[in-house]
């Protein structure tokens, strides 16, 4: 975010169970929607993930409300809002864990992740 503040992607999760229930898993996922101009532009990909605003974080975490229905918050969030950097294709593997992930690269010829 512009002013650097967290923020909350909207996800789903369930809790699944073997047929045989011997075991169990908390599963989730990030909803995605489609993008706005800044991560469009940046990325070019057709999908972003479901960005939350504050505002709306406990709406979204409580159960639906047929008063005010969730399904409106499943829309891209104001790029205008949003700052955007290119990192270090070391991003796109799940073996790189540190905080430099994040910095901004240094060599054009590696950026390919987005922060």
């Amino acid at each position: 975010m512009k002013d650097d503040q967290p923020f909350g992607l909207g996800g789903v999760w369930r809790r699944w169970r073997s047929p045989d229930r011997k075991s169990e898993m908390d599963k989730f996922a990030i909803i995605t929607v489609e993008p706005n101009e800044l991560f469009a532009d940046a990325t070019g990909h057709g999908r972003m993930p479901l960005i939350v605003a504050k505002c709306d974080w406990q709406r979204w975490l409580e159960p639906s409300n047929s008063d005010q229905p969730s399904v409106d918050l499943l829309r891209p969030f104001d790029s205008e809002l949003m700052k955007a950097w290119r990192v270090d294709e070391r991003i796109n593997s799940v073996n790189n864990n540190d905080a430099a992930l994040s910095d901004p690269a240094t060599d054009q010829g590696e950026q390919t992740g987005l922060f």
